[in-house]
């Protein structure tokens, strides 16, 4: 299946434009459990939840709820996000669940580089997540990571938060606590 096939079968809950620098995007959240097309994954996220308080990373622009990066060659999604959580927040990714993705679509001429590989389109695949055991060496915070901590639901409501991460936020909790419901049954 290429691009323009899996956009005509999946259907979007939000949709928002958003500046990454120079760049316009159309950002679209789905919670298909329909993969993209390989090719076109950019990268995996994964909302991280503990007991009753969400990850909330800050990065230079804004606070955001998906930590998450790129997959290595021939690294499966699950390992990429594991791999990537670890060293953005230094917690251990216990159990995930897929909860959807989010379309990137450009409305900007192709900037060049390494978004040209995924112009115009791309996706990311998103993963809800219980947090496993904090590993203070593994955390290496990066010139996009400033800061990662567990933040309560006032907090959490009083973020600017995309569309997509209000969209995400309420399926990840329940995907994480069906998750652990079932495990106890």
């Amino acid at each position: 299946m290429d691009v323009a096939e899996y956009l005509q079968i999946t259907e979007f809950g939000t949709e928002e434009l958003v500046q990454w620098g120079e760049m316009t995007l159309c950002v679209r959240a789905s919670d298909t459990m329909v993969l993209p097309p390989p090719p076109a994954v950019a990268s995996v996220r994964g909302m991280l939840l503990r007991a009753s308080k969400v990850m909330v990373v800050e990065a230079p622009d804004r606070k955001h709820l998906l930590p998450g990066g790129r997959c290595e060659t021939g690294e499966s999604y699950e390992a990429t996000l594991r791999r990537e959580v670890l060293g953005e927040t230094g917690y251990e990714v216990a159990e995930l669940e897929r909860i959807g993705v989010l379309h990137y679509e450009h409305r900007t001429p192709d900037p060049g580089g390494w978004a040209s590989q995924h112009y115009p389109h791309f996706f990311q695949v998103i993963y809800g997540c219980r947090a496993g055991e904090f590993v203070s060496s593994k955390r290496q915070p990066g010139a996009y990571e400033i800061a990662a901590e567990f933040r309560d639901w006032p907090y959490i409501q009083k973020l600017t938060l995309m569309d997509s991460e209000k969209f995400f936020l309420p399926r990840a909790v329940h995907a994480i606590n069906g998750a652990l419901a079932a495990r106890r049954a």
